[in-house]
């Protein structure tokens, strides 16, 4: 405070001697030649103003006044605000219920979604009530939507079409969706055709309205990978019998999910020799309207392996931060480059070996370092767990396994050692038998299976790190318990 009152009767101060000066130079110079410059002797400031200063204060004027003002600067500039950011407001568009009435087309609403649709009202009115779910669901991971102007409620309008051509022939079918196969969406309206499951409509409604929630803002600059793949991970859900859902779920059973497939076509592909990097699925631009289906379930499977991976979740989450001006692709790469070959080789096992319901928390790899021990411990909970040891392609090695593991309880333990179970077969070998495979990060092929058992010795046809694992079904890990201990020579 002290501060501030000097400041102010210095700047007083400064301001009359100033203007003083100038009165008098003006008088002196107004119709007269002008004469040399004349040293003037330093003058006495007039006493009233010596008067306003306190004895106290003048102490403190021990610096001239351009140093007094650079340790002591006066700004009558206040703090710019911060600007609020509104997200639009959007209208509902206006149709005539007569004439939607006509074509079969009826209007049914929720808080979040107005759908016009020609299906059965009893499945119309159930689907803008989940989509309300959905929406707290959006809240809950990306957090919550900028409010609008108007105070109004974030909601979409969806147009769920069984006879697409009554509705294009009222104009209300955008030219480019006329030709789709699946959905599309603008701002905060999405278009979708009617589909022969229960399940996959749900999913498609849900997938849309997901496009919808994360493009509102007019700023936003996402790559299309992550805008496909998150609408997936988003839309795939479970439904329970109380009408509740469970969202971003691996489908358990491909029954229950019928329609989706993402995970066969990614099995189809892996086994034809079309397993995308992660670099390539980053690559994509636009969904390829031919082989849409396999776009979407590679950008899929990336963001459920970010996303339910503990390693790599909370950093993947982070991403919804840096949605805006073109950041996202620039913060992925800092966030993943110093564990990204890692990354790849969890990508690879993940691709390689996923079925409905793959436990991908267990699975999950802990990566060891390089192995100076003989011997290392395998569970039966886990997937595919590094041992560290680097495998030379022509060298041989020796294996040898001990050790017991319970691979079920029901109706009784089934007990395992590292030869297995031959009462039961997972992918072609005995439940609860030792195998491995080589990893090498920069290879994108699905790594061979070594079949260990209790003793091997083996020549190992390529390079890399050794990964051991106790063979059961990846949907069934959460049963099983105990360990083997494996020494390599």
């Amino acid at each position: 405070m002290k501060f501030r009152h000097l400041q102010h009767e210095s700047s007083t101060i400064t301001r009359t001697l100033f203007g003083l000066t100038l009165c008098v130079s003006v008088f002196i110079g107004c119709g007269r030649e002008e004469s040399p410059p004349v040293t003037q002797a330093k003058t006495t400031p007039p006493p009233s103003i010596n008067d306003s200063i306190n004895d106290e204060a003048v102490g403190e004027f021990t610096l001239d006044q351009k140093q007094f003002q650079e340790q002591f600067p006066v700004t009558d500039q206040e703090p710019a605000p911060v600007q609020k950011i509104f997200r639009p407001s959007t209208a509902e568009p206006s149709h005539s219920p007569e004439t939607l009435a006509k074509i079969g087309y009826r209007r049914y609403q929720s808080k979040h979604l107005v759908l016009f649709t020609d299906i059965e009202p009893e499945t119309a009115q159930r689907l803008v009530t989940l989509t309300d779910q959905e929406y707290d669901a959006w809240i809950e991971y990306f957090g919550p939507l900028p409010a609008a102007r108007d105070g109004a409620d974030f909601r979409m309008t969806g147009y769920l079409m069984r006879d697409m051509g009554a509705l294009a022939e009222l104009g209300l079918v955008p030219r480019e969706y006329l030709s789709m196969r699946t959905g599309g969406h603008k701002q905060t309206q999405f278009w979708m055709l009617d589909q022969q499951t229960d399940y996959y409509r749900r999913h498609l409604l849900f997938h849309e309205a997901t496009h919808c929630f994360m493009t509102i803002m007019p700023d936003t600059s996402l790559p299309k990978w992550y805008l496909e793949g998150m609408a997936e991970l988003l839309g795939t859900h479970r439904l329970n019998p109380d009408n509740s859902i469970e969202f971003r779920v691996l489908p358990e059973d491909k029954e229950l999910y019928a329609g989706w497939g993402r995970i066969k076509t990614i099995q189809e592909e892996v086994t034809a020799g079309r397993l995308k990097t992660i670099a390539q699925i980053r690559e994509i631009q636009r969904i390829d309207p031919v082989n849409e289906v396999r776009d979407y379930a590679w950008s899929w499977a990336l963001c459920y392996l970010l996303d339910a991976n503990p390693r790599y979740q909370e950093r993947f989450r982070s991403l919804r931060d840096h949605w805006r001006s073109g950041a996202f692709s620039d913060e992925f790469d800092r966030l993943f480059i110093e564990d990204l070959n890692q990354l790849n080789t969890e990508w690879l096992l993940f691709v390689t070996s996923i079925i409905e319901g793959f436990d991908l928390p267990r699975a999950a790899i802990e990566f060891a370092p390089n192995g100076n021990e003989s011997t290392v411990k395998i569970t039966a909970e886990k997937g595919w767990q590094s041992t560290g040891w680097s495998i030379t392609q022509g060298e041989t090695y020796h294996f040898t396994a001990t050790g017991e593991v319970t691979l079920a309880t029901d109706p009784k333990p089934w007990v395992s050692q590292p030869n297995g179970i031959t009462l039961e077969y997972f992918e072609g070998k005995p439940i609860g038998r030792l195998v491995g495979i080589v990893v090498d990060p920069a290879i994108d092929t699905s790594p061979q299976v070594i079949d260990i058992g209790n003793v091997k010795t083996w020549t190992a046809t390529s390079s890399g790190t050794l990964f051991l694992r106790i063979n059961d079904a990846w949907n069934s890990l959460d049963n099983n318990s105990g360990s083997y201990q494996v020494e390599i020579e």
